[in-house]
């Protein structure tokens, strides 16, 4: 399953955010309150996103993506 963006003014600042505030960001959607990956999550199973683990912008290169997975979850 795939997430997409759907164009959003509302969420457009995203890419102008830091790699560090992405990442946190992700974090929140992706991850319970004890750390473990939400079984839910797409974003953490999908293929771009992992092919650029360790990469200095992982992140702010796929802030649509992170962008698509509060889109389609919502925030908690």
């Amino acid at each position: 399953m795939n997430v997409n963006y759907l164009n959003d003014s509302d969420l457009d600042f995203l890419q102008h955010c830091s790699e560090e505030q992405l990442a946190n960001f992700a974090r929140l959607l992706t991850h319970n309150e004890k750390g473990k990956t939400r079984l839910s999550s797409v974003l953490m199973r999908n293929e771009l996103f992992k092919s650029m683990e360790g990469h200095p912008e992982q992140h702010r290169r796929n802030w649509q993506l992170i962008a698509g997975e509060l889109q389609h979850f919502g925030w908690r």
